[in-house]
């Protein structure tokens, strides 16, 4: 059985933003409220948990698990890492942010 996601995952949070768009008709209320909160807050997101991303977004855990499938990552981990690149980016020079 082919695990692999449906779309290949986005390399930016712009190209995340890009995917919303154009996904947009066919996100439920919940993936689409995981998925705001992560493009409004992504030094959250970077360091987040699962369960600590549905406490916050008032969803249930496996709503943050597909919120993550849907933008195209097998792994909520991988999620992460999209945001931490992200800030690691933006980060001034000297400041340290770690991969993992």
């Amino acid at each position: 059985m082919n695990t692999a996601p449906a779309t290949a995952p986005p390399c930016s949070v712009l190209e995340l933003k890009k995917l919303i768009l154009v996904k947009r008709s066919s996100i439920s209320p919940q993936v689409e409220c995981v998925l705001r909160f992560a493009l409004e807050r992504p030094e959250f997101i970077a360091f987040a948990t699962a369960r600590s991303l549905a406490a916050q977004c008032r969803v249930a855990e496996t709503t943050v698990l597909r919120a993550s499938g849907f933008a195209g990552f097998e792994r909520f981990r991988e999620f992460k890492a999209l945001f931490r690149a992200h800030l690691r980016a933006k980060a001034p020079p000297g400041v340290y942010l770690p991969a993992e």
